[in-house]
């Protein structure tokens, strides 16, 4: 049997995840004048974001968030949980469906 603490650990990643992209929609949102210009950022479909600058992400906002705070960690961790990178998007700004 599996007691509440006992999937404490086992959701941590994906809680951590969400409060560190609501930290980063806060982020986005002080940059009014130029939204483009923060880290990261959801996609239009609000399913998929996007790391604009990974050297700054991992410098600025993974150590709030992760330890290890390397990119490649936290890549590693993302895909684990089922999140897939695209190196590029649809012409609408959203991330290709999964097949």
């Amino acid at each position: 049997n599996t007691t509440a603490t006992d999937s404490q650990p086992i959701l941590a990643f994906p809680k951590t995840l969400m409060e560190m992209m609501d930290y980063c929609d806060e982020m986005n949102s002080k940059c009014a004048e130029n939204p483009d210009k923060f880290c990261v950022t959801w996609l239009p479909d609000g399913k998929s974001f996007l790391v604009r600058d990974p050297t700054e992400f991992a410098r600025t906002i993974i150590p709030k968030f992760f330890k290890p705070s390397k990119f490649t960690s936290f890549a590693r961790r993302l895909y684990r949980w089922g999140f897939r990178q695209f190196t590029s998007l649809d012409t609408d700004g959203t991330a290709p469906p999964l097949d």
